[in-house]
This record gives C-alpha cells, structure tokens and sequence, in this order.
C-alpha cells in the first residue's frame, strides 16, 4: 500500500469488490 494515494479510487473499487478482506 504505498501506491493507494495515486489510485486511491481504483484502489478503493478493488476492495469494495473484494469485499473487507
């Protein structure tokens, strides 16, 4: 997680997807 500040959106979406790992 040293990249989330640049894709934090994309990030974001990846978990929500995941789901609260």
């Amino acid at each position: 997680m040293e990249h989330i500040e640049r894709e934090s959106m994309e990030f974001d979406v990846v978990i929500v997807g995941a789901g609260p790992a």
